[in-house]
C-alpha cells in the first residue's frame, strides 16, 4: 500500500478489512437476543415433540393390567398344554381367578382351568371349578357340557342327565352344527338312563 502524504484524505477502497472485532451483519448486538430466544424455542420444541413422541405410557389401570395377565395366560396355558402340563395350566388359572377384579376374566379362568382338569381326567376339579362357576355366571352352555361330561366320568347319572338337559336347553345356535350337537346330548342321556 502506498504511504500517505500528511493532509491527504484516505481513499476509500473496494477491500474490507477484517479485524477480528468484526461480526457478521446478522449477529449485531441487536439481533443476539431474538437469534438466543429463537434457538431456545426451536430446540425447546424439538425435545418435547422427542419427549411426547417417544414416550410409552405405563400401565395406569387395573384393567390392562388385567388385561395383560390374562392374554399371557391364555399364552401360557398354550404352552403348557401342550406340554401336557395340565395341572400347572389349571393352577395359574385358580390363582388368577383368585386376584382378577374382572367377573368376565374370572369366570373365563374357572372354565378354562375346569377343562384342563377334564383333560387330566381329574373330574372332581373340574366338577368344583363348573359350580365356582355358575355360581358367577349361572348356567351356560359351555359349563353345563363341561359339568355333563365330568359328572359322567364320574359315574354320577342323575348329575350328568340334569347337565346334558341344560346343555340342550342353552344349546346356542351359532354351533357349525347344533342339531348334530342336541343329538349327541340325546344319545348321551339315554346311555345315561341305560339305553332306553
Amino acid at each position: 500500500m502506498a504511504r500517505k502524504k500528511s493532509g491527504e484524505q484516505p481513499q476509500q477502497s473496494d477491500v474490507t478489512v477484517v479485524t477480528s472485532k468484526s461480526r457478521p451483519s446478522w449477529l449485531s448486538k441487536r439481533a443476539v437476543l431474538p437469534v438466543a430466544v429463537v434457538l431456545v424455542i426451536v430446540v425447546g420444541g424439538f425435545g418435547w415433540w422427542l419427549i411426547a413422541h417417544n414416550h410409552k405410557p405405563a400401565l395406569t389401570t387395573d384393567t390392562t393390567a388385567d388385561n395383560l395377565t390374562y392374554n399371557t395366560l391364555i399364552n401360557e396355558q398354550n404352552i403348557l398344554s401342550a406340554n401336557a402340563n395340565y395341572d400347572q395350566a389349571a393352577s395359574d388359572w385358580i390363582a388368577y381367578a383368585a386376584t382378577t377384579p374382572s367377573k368376565a376374566h374370572k369366570e373365563s379362568a374357572y372354565i378354562n382351568a375346569a377343562d384342563l382338569y377334564m383333560s387330566n381326567s381329574q373330574y372332581t376339579q373340574a366338577v368344583n371349578l363348573c359350580k365356582k362357576y355358575e355360581a358367577l355366571a349361572g348356567v351356560t352352555f359351555e359349563e353345563a357340557e363341561l359339568a355333563a361330561r365330568a359328572y359322567t366320568a364320574l359315574g354320577n347319572k342323575q348329575e350328568a342327565i340334569h347337565y346334558y338337559q341344560e346343555a340342550i336347553r342353552l344349546l346356542p345356535a351359532s354351533l357349525s352344527n347344533p342339531a348334530a350337537e342336541k343329538a349327541s346330548f340325546q344319545g348321551a342321556i339315554q346311555e345315561l338312563q341305560g339305553g332306553s
